[in-house]
Order: structure tokens, then C-alpha cells, then sequence
């Protein structure tokens, strides 16, 4: 608790340096490994962050927060077979329309856009089928501003893929 205050209201760097306190009283505390892994996610210090997300996932396999952060940390590494490998692994621990969206992205950064079509589709399809389970007052707006980001993100990968087979002509 006191990380996440500090983190709040003084930054990560300070957070940080209260979680590697913490590391060396509770070393295997999936908890405070996500959270600086998480933190130095947000600070930019991507392999450092890896490590402690790995850590977290070696205590904890299904542990979804991580292995999310621990995919967004290997876009940002460019490491895309592995970002491509958590995704899947994402969605089988949770199998949920954002998690789904993160999958046909990273089947589009590792250059399978037909894939990533599909798992956009995927995305989309459970969200309307969500939609449609849920009473009529609940939050209309939001899903339907969902459903036009899917559809964008359909186009922007297929406008993609149609420019990388022109370049590739």
C-alpha cells in the first residue's frame, strides 16, 4: 500500500525504491514483484521490467495482469514472437474482448495480419455478444464507441496489409 500511495502522489521513482525494500524482506511476493515490474514498464525501463514480471509469473503462471504487462513490455522491446506468444497465453488464462483485441494486435506486429483480422473479429464478435446479455440501461455509449474503435482497428490492419503486399510488388 505504501508503493502504490508513493507512486500516486511522488511518482514511480519513489515507489520503486520503497518496492526494492520491500524485495529484500519479501523476495517471492507476487504482489510487489508485479508492481515494480509494472512501474518500471511506466518508466521505460522495459528489460528491467521484464524480469520482475517473469518473476511473477514463474510464482504465479496465471496471473493475467502480468502476463498483459509482460507482453506490452516485449512490444515495446520488439520482441513480437514473444508478444504474440503471451497474447495467446492472455486470452486461454482470460478470455475477454480487450484481451482478444491485444491478440489481433500482436498477430499484426508479428507481420500475420490475416490473423490479426480475425482475432479483431473475435474481439468485436464477444462484445456484441456482451452486449446483447446485458440489460438496456447499462452503458450503451461505451460499447458502441468500442465497436467503432474494433471496426477502425479492422481497417487500419487491413489498409496495412494492403500497403505492405504493394510494397512487396
Amino acid at each position: 500500500a505504501q508503493a502504490l500511495s508513493a507512486g500516486v502522489a511522488h511518482g514511480y521513482e519513489e515507489a520503486i525504491a520503497i518496492l526494492k525494500e520491500m524485495e529484500q524482506i519479501y523476495p517471492n511476493d507476487k504482489e510487489m514483484l508485479f508492481l515494480m515490474g509494472d512501474f518500471l514498464y511506466h518508466t521505460g525501463q522495459y528489460v528491467s521490467a521484464s524480469k520482475y514480471l517473469e518473476k511473477t509469473l514463474a510464482i504465479d503462471p496465471l496471473f493475467s495482469g502480468a502476463i498483459q504487462h509482460l507482453s506490452w513490455t516485449f512490444l515495446e522491446l520488439r520482441e513480437y514472437t514473444r508478444v504474440l506468444e503471451l497474447s495467446k497465453r492472455l486470452v486461454s488464462v482470460s478470455p475477454s474482448s480487450d484481451h482478444y483485441y491485444q491478440l489481433g494486435f500482436a498477430y499484426e506486429a508479428a507481420g500475420d495480419f490475416e490473423g490479426g483480422l480475425r482475432f479483431l473479429h473475435q474481439a468485436a464478435a464477444l462484445q456484441l455478444h456482451a452486449r446483447r446479455r446485458r440489460p438496456q440501461h447499462v452503458d450503451g455509449v461505451r460499447v458502441r464507441e468500442q465497436q467503432r474503435v474494433a471496426a477502425g482497428a479492422a481497417a487500419a490492419v487491413a489498409l496495412r496489409r494492403a500497403a505492405s503486399q504493394v510494397a512487396l510488388q
